[in-house]
């Protein structure tokens, strides 16, 4: 044999090796990936406002985009504004959503395409009576929008189930600890799965956090027509902040998990979802564990406004 073929053959084997590892401890089914939700971007309407009376029009435009993977309607999305004084500042056009037909929807990303943006509008006045009198005079404001909107993040992993707790050498399937990097199209993101067998009951360790840069809430209370709480309001410090419920199946059947709800902020948690052990004649054999959580996601921008009073 010679030189070259021993490399070749060396290579070729610590290649499976990689491979065989990576499978092992990361799953490769899910193809939603990111941590990103709806994302908003701003510019002003028109640069280097001016002007030499004492009150000036303004417009921001947000450009919204949903960089997530799961679809939003307008009635699921709340603009609220703040961070100007309201007795020199007017807003005219301050939408509440992003659209005003709920038949028009903020689709998500998927593997081939990116989500949809919805550009907005926002206009106001600028109304200063000291202003333009005696000499040029710059106001400044910072415009902050924040919104809420419902979101949910779902994840399906094939994980096995082994009754023997691995001591079956020859068992169809291993039970194993596996990773999720990368995210699931959602700010809120699984991040691993271990199997425990308990003596009457398998368990399963999901581990979740906040992977984005936002606030997460319950996603109940917050819409619809008479809502327990406002989304100007939400803040760390709120009630039921980071309080999300996870839903799980296993091979189609509901699976109990504990603690129900659980803080899910960005330092992270887990949750333990079991089900009946099943009997050892059974054998190993391989299930999908459809895991989901929903939830009410709370970002910011911010859109700085700049006008120039000139003197008479």
């Amino acid at each position: 044999m010679n030189l070259k073929y021993k490399l070749f053959s060396i290579a070729l084997v610590c290649m499976i090796l990689v491979l065989t590892a990576c499978q092992q401890g990361e799953d490769k089914d899910n193809e939603a990936k990111g941590t990103k939700g709806i994302d908003i971007e701003t510019s002003m309407l028109n640069d280097n406002l001016y002007t030499t009376e004492s009150q000036m029009d303004f417009g921001v435009i947000l450009n919204i985009t949903n960089r997530g993977y799961h679809n939003v309607k307008p009635s699921d999305f709340i603009l609220t504004y703040s961070g100007f004084d309201e007795g020199l500042v007017d807003l005219y056009d301050a939408p509440k959503t992003f659209s005003s037909s709920n038949d028009e929807i903020l689709f998500g990303a998927d593997p081939f395409h990116e989500g949809t943006t919805y550009p907005v509008l926002v206009s106001g006045n600028v109304h200063l009576p000291w202003a333009s009198q005696e000499t040029d005079f710059e106001y400044h404001m910072n415009l902050f929008v924040k919104y809420c909107y419902r979101y949910k993040t779902v994840l399906s992993s094939v994980v096995c189930i082994d009754p023997s707790q691995g001591y079956d050498s020859n068992a169809a399937c291993k039970m194993r600890k596996v990773h999720f990097s990368g995210g699931q199209g959602a700010p809120i993101v699984f991040t691993e799965v271990m199997p425990i067998v308990a003596s009457n009951k398998v368990v399963f360790q999901v581990y979740l956090k906040n992977g984005g840069e936002g606030l997460a809430f319950p996603s109940k209370g917050i819409f619809g027509s008479s809502p327990l709480m406002s989304c100007a309001d939400l803040e760390r410090n709120s009630q039921n902040f980071a309080q999300l419920t996870v839903e799980a199946t296993l091979g189609g059947k509901t699976v109990e998990c504990t603690p129900n709800p659980a803080k899910v902020d960005s330092e992270g948690t887990y949750v333990l979802c079991s089900f009946g052990k099943p009997d050892k004649e059974t054998g190993a054999y391989s299930a999908v564990l459809n895991l989901e959580t929903e939830y009410v996601y709370v970002d910011s921008a911010d859109a700085p406004v700049s006008i120039t009073f000139l003197k008479e």
